[in-house]
């Protein structure tokens, strides 16, 4: 069970570098959860110093490898999207996309 919320721990810390810092960088995306959840076991880490130490670890891996930092570039769009149309059917679709937009419903297009 600890290891699978670390697991996920280390999806969501990357996720969250990610969007955040707007930042793809190989090397944190490269990063095995296994290596870092063995580093963790070997320094006898809690389970409440998981996400410092995830966060640590993947902070100094972007800082080391700077120079392969790309720039990520989101487009948020709810227009067409499935779950606008379930929550309502437009008549007007230019009308359609002003509310959904606003209702933060949200589809990567």
């Amino acid at each position: 069970l600890r290891k699978n919320f670390f697991f996920m721990l280390v999806l969501s810390v990357k996720l969250q570098l990610s969007t955040a810092l707007g930042i793809c960088n190989s090397a944190v995306s490269d990063t095995s959860p296994q290596s870092l959840w063995l580093e963790a076991q070997h320094k006898t880490l809690g389970l409440h110093e998981f996400h410092t130490f995830i966060h640590g670890k993947l902070m100094e891996l972007t800082e080391q490898n700077k120079s392969s930092n790309q720039k990520i570039r989101h487009r948020w769009s709810s227009h067409d999207s499935i779950i606008a149309h379930r929550v309502t059917k437009p008549k007007d679709t230019a009308h359609h996309h002003r509310n959904t937009t606003k209702t933060g419903v949200v589809s990567v297009t």
